[in-house]
């Protein structure tokens, strides 16, 4: 905000630095990274829960590259690549965002064939994207280990596109990948989590359509 002012104040008669323009993108900054961030942590969760093995395997890690005194830090991301493949499995899976943000063209142009008036709205379907099976084997299974490689490295794919893609991209993608890390191994150093005996069966019986998970009870079991 600070660098936006300072170029408002250079230049008082840009069309593209205005008051308005900045109240616009503080909120979508604000609103985007809080909602976006929070429902993939519950996603994270509830597949945790479904998924104890999972769970137990990042906390190795965690054990392993953090230990137990100390939190996680972003640091730590670059030496816990099945953390960071959960994550992105994680993103893949929930589709939290699933036709991405409208997009508009400003020319007629022409896409495979396809006229586009100009001004459409355009929407990119994410959910199919990261549904597709010819891309994605097993598409509807949560499994981390499709972004790691023979020697358990990191690989991007892609198909995976939970930001959007080109230009166009979400403004705060370093921001969000950052905050679902902290957040998610500093959760799982601390608990164990698991379903209440009340939410067991809906657990195992989830169906993943919805792109925000509906409200569940945990156990968080303290770590020793």
């Amino acid at each position: 905000m600070d660098v936006y002012l300072k170029v408002m104040r250079q230049d008082n008669s840009s069309e593209s630095f205005t008051l308005e323009h900045l109240r616009s993108i503080s909120s979508n900054m604000i609103f985007a990274g809080t909602d976006t961030v929070s429902n993939t942590l519950y996603w994270g969760m509830k597949l945790m829960i479904l998924h104890p093995e999972i769970q137990d395997r990042i906390y190795r890690e965690i054990e392993e590259v953090v230990g137990k005194e100390r939190l996680p830090s972003n640091a730590h991301r670059n030496n816990m690549p099945y953390t960071e493949a959960t994550l992105m499995e994680l993103q893949r899976f929930a589709n939290i965002v699933p036709l991405s943000i409208f997009h508009s063209n400003p020319v007629e142009t022409t896409f495979h064939g396809y006229t586009i008036p100009k001004r459409s709205i355009i929407l990119a379907n994410l959910w199919t994207v990261h549904r597709d099976p010819l891309e994605w084997p097993d598409p509807d299974k949560f499994v981390p280990s499709r972004f790691l490689d023979h020697d358990g490295k990191v690989v991007q794919k892609k198909g995976y596109i939970p930001f959007g893609i080109g230009k166009r991209a979400c403004l705060g993608i370093p921001l969000a990948k950052i905050e679902l890390f902290l957040f998610f191994t500093t959760i799982l150093q601390s608990y164990r989590i698991t379903a209440t005996p009340q939410e067991n069966e809906f657990c195992l019986n989830i169906q993943n359509t919805a792109s925000v998970v509906k409200p569940y009870k945990v156990i968080a079991i303290p770590r020793m």
